[in-house]
């Protein structure tokens, strides 16, 4: 493994603070998303501070980090996009499946260093979770993820818990050659 693993983030509170603004007011309600302290945004509002506006659902958005320059899209079943041209691709996307979003991320790595066992793909949070089992429940309850998902760091109990799998547990991989995406 890389002797100094990084964790790159797309979506998650910006080092100041959650949005100034009443989730009433958030373009993208009932959720607002906003790029990782470590993202450079290439075709999006942001402010010259360095801090962002909310990123929005069902647009590419262009981004690079130290490691990677793509694009990022995500999409939820509750929230249709702000363009009626793409509704009714929207609405059949998830139209009689058991699925609540879709998120997309094509580019590549700019790091030669990176190796296929680096790449992790999940979850971290700034804070602890609330309700959490202790004890043993949760012991069981990680043996049994572990179980599923060889490889998993499920550690939902520490100051910043945190899910996360080998990028090749993904539903869908699909990796080509640049200029054959």
């Amino acid at each position: 493994i890389h002797p100094t693993p990084t964790i790159i983030t797309m979506c998650g509170p910006t080092p100041s603070s959650p949005p100034q603004t009443a989730p009433s007011e958030w373009p993208t309600r009932p959720l607002y998303m906003t790029p990782g302290p470590n993202i450079q945004l290439l075709d999006n509002d942001s402010k010259d501070d360095g801090s962002s506006s909310a990123l929005p659902f069902n647009e590419k958005i262009s981004f690079e980090t130290d490691a990677f320059q793509g694009t990022f899209y995500v999409r939820f079943a509750d929230i249709s996009p702000s363009d009626p041209a793409k509704s009714a691709a929207h609405a059949a996307y998830f139209a009689d499946k058991k699925r609540f979003y879709q998120m997309v991320v094509q580019g590549r790595f700019t790091d030669p260093s990176l190796t296929f066992a680096d790449l992790l793909l999940g979850d971290v949070y700034d804070r602890p979770i609330q309700g959490v089992p202790k004890g043993r429940l949760f012991q069981l309850l990680q043996k049994f993820m572990e179980a599923l998902a060889p490889g998993i760091i499920f550690e939902m109990t520490d100051d910043r818990p945190r899910v996360l799998v080998p990028i090749g547990g993904a539903q869908t991989l699909r990796v080509d050659l640049p200029g054959e995406e």
